[in-house]
C-alpha cells in the first residue's frame, strides 16, 4: 500500500508582497496596502484568490490604525509646540514694547541726554546707562528662558578647600561651569577687591593664592544671568588641643585655638572616655611655656618632634569629661 504524501508547503514563515494573481504557500506573510492589513495565508493559495477569504488568509494587524493613532499624537505635540512658540513671541512682543518705554524714559533722564524722538533727522544727544541696558536685555532673556524651558541658572561654582594650616601652601582653586552655553564671564574677589576676571569661558577653573583669612566672592554670567557664590576661606592656627590616642587625632583644624605665638592661656577640652590630652605647638615656642596644669596639678606629659611641631601628650588616660587645661610661662 501507498503511503499517502501531503505538500506542506513552507516549512517557515515568508514574506511577500500581495497581489490578486499570484499564488501564495502555506505560512507567507504579506500586506495588503488598499487597508494596511497584514495576512498570513492558513495554507496554499491559488492565483486570484481575494485578500477577504478567509479560508486562505488571516488578518494578523491593522496598520491604518497604528498610523493613524501615532499621527494624531505628532499632530498634538506640533500643535501644541506652535501654540507655546505663539506665547513666547506674544511676551517677547509684550516685553519690546515696555522695553521700549523704559528706553525713552532711561534715555531722557540720562546724563547729558534728551528727550527720545522718533523724529527721523534730528540731531540729539541721547545716552543711556550700563544699569539700564543690562536690566533691559536680562528681561529679555528671562522671558526666553522661561519660556523655552530652560534653566541658565544651572552653573556649578566651588572653592576647595575650606580651610589651610598656616604653614601649608595657601592655594585655592576656584571652578565655573555652565551646563548651557558658554559663560560671558567669570569675576573673582578677593575681601571684595577684583583679582581675576575671564570673558566667554565653557569652562572655568584657577588656582589662586591666599595669604590669610579670606571671603572669596565667584560671579559667573551665562546668558545674561548672574551666578554669585561666596565663601570664607580659613588659615587655621598651629596651636592644637583637643584629646585622642595620637597627635593625628588633634591635627585638625576643629582642634586649632587663636594663635599669635603666646600659647599661655586656659583652655577647655572634651575628652572621650580612655583618650588622652594632646597639645601641639610650633617647637619655635615650646620654649614659651613653663608648665601645663589640670585643677592647679601639672599634668605629667612626654614631647615628642615632628616636621616643625612638638607633640605634648599626657602620660595618663583620662575619663570622659571636660576639663580646665591652663598653659603657664
Amino acid at each position: 500500500m501507498r503511503a499517502k504524501v501531503e505538500h506542506l508547503g513552507n516549512v517557515t514563515l515568508s514574506v511577500d508582497d500581495w497581489y490578486i494573481e499570484n499564488s501564495y504557500p502555506a505560512r507567507c506573510i504579506t500586506t495588503n496596502y488598499g487597508n494596511w492589513t497584514t495576512y498570513v495565508s492558513r495554507k496554499a493559495v491559488p492565483a486570484n484568490t481575494p485578500i477577504t477569504d478567509i479560508n486562505y488568509w488571516k488578518p494578523i494587524a491593522r496598520l491604518d490604525q497604528q498610523i493613524l493613532l501615532d499621527y494624531d499624537t505628532f499632530k498634538k505635540d506640533i500643535i501644541s509646540r506652535i501654540e507655546a512658540f505663539g506665547l513666547v513671541i506674544q511676551s517677547l512682543n509684550s516685553r519690546i514694547n515696555d522695553i521700549e518705554t523704559q528706553m525713552q524714559s532711561f534715555l531722557a533722564t540720562a546724563s547729558g541726554g534728551q528727550a527720545f524722538s522718533n523724529k527721523y533727522g534730528d540731531s540729539e544727544v541721547m545716552g543711556v546707562t550700563q544699569k539700564a541696558l543690562t536690566e533691559t536685555v536680562n528681561g529679555l532673556y528671562g522671558i526666553i528662558f522661561d519660556n523655552l524651558g530652560l534653566d541658565v541658572d544651572d552653573v556649578q561654582i566651588t572653592i576647595t578647600p575650606d580651610s589651610f594650616f598656616k604653614n601649608e601652601a595657601a592655594i585655592v582653586n576656584i571652578t565655573a561651569i555652565a551646563d548651557y552655553g558658554m559663560l560671558d564671564f567669570v569675576k573673582v574677589y578677593f575681601n571684595g577687591e577684583k583679582v581675576l576676571e575671564q570673558n566667554s569661558v565653557k569652562t572655568f577653573s584657577e588656582n589662586l593664592t591666599i595669604n590669610n583669612t579670606t571671603t572669596i566672592r565667584v560671579e559667573a554670567q551665562l546668558l545674561g544671568k548672574v551666578s554669585t557664590y561666596e565663601k570664607t576661606v580659613t588659615m587655621a592656627s598651629d596651636f592644637f588641643i583637643g584629646s585622642g590616642d595620637t597627635y593625628e587625632d588633634v591635627y585638625n583644624p576643629i582642634y586649632s585655638v587663636p594663635y599669635n605665638g603666646d600659647p599661655t592661656g586656659n583652655y577647655t577640652v572634651e575628652v572621650a572616655e580612655g583618650q588622652r590630652i594632646i597639645i601641639i605647638l610650633p617647637t619655635e615656642d615650646v620654649s614659651k611655656i613653663e608648665q601645663i596644669e589640670m585643677n592647679d596639678f601639672n599634668i605629667p606629659m612626654t614631647t615628642t618632634v615632628f616636621g616643625i611641631y612638638t607633640v605634648y601628650t599626657s602620660v595618663n588616660v583620662y575619663q570622659a569629661g571636660t576639663y580646665r587645661i591652663d598653659i603657664n610661662y
